[in-house]
């Protein structure tokens, strides 16, 4: 099983990010409504129920279809413009018993306290009723640091009247005093839960500190580091997640932690020279560097070769190349002696004055 668990993990840590800068925060495009919440989420909907909103979880029959309502969200609420929200979501899913039929859920993740937050959170449940008829869950999960911060119910009083509508709320901060509960746990958003807990710790540290940007950028490399060490560690091999779960995780950390590129770089070195190579999964931001960097080394290669295609047909014309001299030149992977040679060409008497420039 272990050997199952490392091989998983090979195919999906080698590569990074190209330009992503060293912060995330509400105001970075990774703060947007696109943000690596929206893709987990979506991609295991009744994980992150089941972790985060257990009694929600237990109204909806999972064998049925799942709709992601994306297109018809955005027109209701085309004009929204909190640069607060990591994701939104409608979903539309079947009952396990009773009527109706069908629930509306409204997911919510917000990262930053938000002014009239629950009026909002009132004004998208209305609408969304008014289109499809049934009022819908709204279902919302905090990343805030602060504990006292709690927008559970919205309420508007009038002359005889009162309306309070209340939410389901559910806030990482709080898991703060549960982490042995989330080292035991299986599912995936514990281990998403921890990797953002620590994420945060690091954030009102750096928050509070004079430390430079430089220095700023170094504390987030540790702690990346320091992650996906965790996630390649023996114990967490036995949570026993699918290949595509562990994926999504180093999608996530990648999201969470972006540093710049050539300190991705760096990880990639460094984490490999200490594993060895041989338990690398990362499959994000290294993939995309992974690319660059394979672009680069062929156009690179690409040039040595019409260098060298270049240096055999002159030399041929003017000389007879045996076997090993023709070798000498295809092997030639130094663009500098290359052109030396090829200058050389010019006035060269014999075809060792060329040749000794490949030396």
């Amino acid at each position: 099983m272990k050997k199952q668990h490392d091989d998983t993990r090979q195919k999906s840590l080698r590569n990074h990010q190209q330009d992503v800068g060293p912060r995330r925060d509400a105001d970075s495009t990774q703060g947007s409504q696109d943000s690596a919440w929206k893709e987990v989420i979506k991609e295991y909907f009744p994980l992150f129920l089941q972790f985060y909103f257990p009694r929600m979880a237990l109204e909806i029959d999972f064998h049925q279809p799942l709709s992601f309502l994306d297109k018809e969200f955005k027109k209701l609420f085309a004009q929204s413009t909190s640069r607060n929200r990591y994701a939104d979501l409608l979903v539309q899913a079947s009952a396990r018993t009773g009527t109706p039929p069908l629930l509306y859920i409204h997911i919510e993740v917000q990262g930053k306290k938000e002014q009239n937050f629950t009026k909002r959170l009132f004004t998208y449940a209305y609408r969304i009723f008014d289109r499809v008829g049934e009022f819908p869950a709204s279902l919302i999960l905090l990343t805030d640091s602060d504990r006292e911060y709690y927008p559970c119910v919205y309420q508007a009083v009038g002359r005889e009247r009162h309306l309070r509508v209340e939410f389901q709320l559910a806030k990482l901060i709080y898991f703060e005093d549960k982490r042995e509960e989330l080292e035991r746990s299986t599912n995936l958003f514990a281990v998403i839960t921890d990797m953002q807990l620590e994420e945060m710790a690091l954030k009102r540290r750096l928050r509070h500190s004079r430390k430079k940007p430089g220095e700023q950028v170094n504390e987030r490399y540790e702690l990346k580091k320091l992650l996906i060490k965790k996630l390649l560690r023996e114990d967490f091999l036995q949570k026993e997640l699918d290949g595509d779960q562990t994926a999504s995780l180093f999608k996530f950390l990648d999201w969470l932690v972006p540093l710049p590129q050539v300190r991705e770089e760096q990880l990639i070195d460094e984490v490999e020279a200490e594993t060895g190579g041989g338990t690398m999964a990362y499959v994000t931001s290294w993939e995309r560097i992974g690319e660059k960097r394979g672009k680069l080394e062929g156009k690179r290669e690409g040039k040595l070769e019409g260098k060298r295609e270049v240096l055999l047909r002159l030399l041929s014309l003017k000389f007879t190349l045996g076997p090993e001299e023709q070798q000498k030149i295809t092997r030639a992977d130094n663009a500098a002696k290359l052109n030396q040679a090829l200058d050389r060409m010019v006035f060269a008497s014999s075809k060792d004055d060329v040749l000794k420039e490949l030396d």
